[in-house]
């Protein structure tokens, strides 16, 4: 092998492992991201649902994640303020049936299922 092919080779494996170091720091952060999006996706919807929901993450637009995942802590908020309330007010209460109606609404565009 010549001098010239033995650098280039030496050249190629520095800047090989560069982008494995690279790729491993991105593979780490990526996990580190997902640990973080899937804690309160498990909490919410399940191991199963929260993976289904990192896949669609995955795959939409930045727009798109922001509006589902407020949809989504809207949906959580309802969900408090209704559960205070009925212990408060007969459960059967129209505004308690109309704020349920709202936080299904919410839940299904946090599935994607509807747009705001």
């Amino acid at each position: 092998m010549t001098t010239t092919n033995e650098a280039t080779l030496d050249g190629l494996r520095k800047r090989l492992e560069q982008v494995q170091a690279v790729r491993d720091a991105l593979a780490a952060q990526l996990d580190a991201v997902f640990g973080v999006v899937l804690r309160p996706l498990v909490a919410t919807f399940g191991e199963a649902e929260a993976m289904a929901e990192a896949r669609r993450i995955a795959m939409n637009q930045p727009q798109d994640i922001l509006a589902r995942r407020d949809a989504r802590m809207k949906a959580e908020a309802l969900h408090r303020s209704i559960v205070d309330l009925e212990a408060m007010i007969d459960p059967c209460n129209p505004v308690i049936e109309y704020l349920n109606a709202q936080e299904q609404g919410y839940r299904q565009q946090a599935e994607g299922g509807v747009n705001e």
